[in-house]
């Protein structure tokens, strides 16, 4: 997978005459506030501290990238292209930066963070997508973000994994919270599969290309990644 997107990325560069520029791509772990606003509740793994957002700066584009392992950075999209991608702080420097250059070329959009109350609005306009598509799916949710498991549980059969231990055997919602192995159980179970764009940073996406056709990634992790490799993707965080 990051072969083709790393490839990608450097057709990309190439195609617009960025790759030799010494432009400046800048790095930085975001603060709870910043990254999602006033939003206290702790359910959600930036407020809890498990997780930060990364935001690559290129020109007038964002880009972010949910990961654990944060870092600073400051080079040229060169240096980016050639990280080893060996690990979730290089592969969050690669995508954060990705969705920025992306972004930038008018190739995607939504790739900021919603804050405040936008995750529930974000949830409740993803249920009646749902509803008016699909009807009434069984529904799997891969990466536990409470905004989505309250609200698409009101409508919808649904199961939830996660890799947080924190998380796995806990009910939240009324919804059993299941182990990150039994990823592939669940997606087979499901009609419809929404999947945190985070599986591309923590490199576990390919536990559920098989089921590619009726996955969608949620979020702004996966912006660039998604159009490259075809994937069906939520987020309307500009939108709200």
């Amino acid at each position: 997978m990051f072969n083709v997107l790393r490839r990608t990325f450097g057709e990309i560069i190439r195609k617009h005459g960025l790759e030799e520029e010494n432009i400046a791509i800048r790095i930085r772990p975001l603060s709870k506030e910043e990254a999602i606003g006033k939003l206290s509740d702790k359910e959600f793994a930036l407020v809890r501290g498990e997780e930060v957002l990364v935001e690559a700066v290129f020109r007038d584009a964002v880009g972010q990238a949910f990961t654990d392992e944060p870092s600073n950075f400051y080079g040229r999209l060169r240096d980016i292209i050639s990280l080893s991608l060996a690990s979730n702080k290089e592969r969050a420097l690669f995508i954060a930066s990705l969705n920025a250059v992306m972004k930038h070329l008018g190739l995607i959009k939504n790739t900021r963070h919603c804050k405040n109350s936008g995750p529930w609005i974000c949830a409740e306009k993803l249920a009646e997508y749902i509803r008016q598509i699909y009807g009434k799916p069984k529904v799997a949710i891969i990466g536990y973000q409470p905004a989505l498991v309250k609200t698409l549980s009101k409508y919808f059969k649904v199961r939830v994994t996660d890799m947080c231990e924190k998380n796995i055997g806990k009910i939240k919602f009324g919804i059993l919270v299941e182990s990150y192995l039994k990823n592939v159980e669940v997606s087979s179970w499901a009609d419809i599969v929404l999947a945190t764009g985070s599986m591309i940073v923590n490199d576990t996406l390919h536990e559920i290309m098989l089921f590619k056709e009726k996955t969608i990634l949620y979020g702004v992790t996966c912006a660039g990644a998604a159009k490259i490799l075809k994937f069906k993707r939520w987020c309307i965080s500009e939108e709200i």
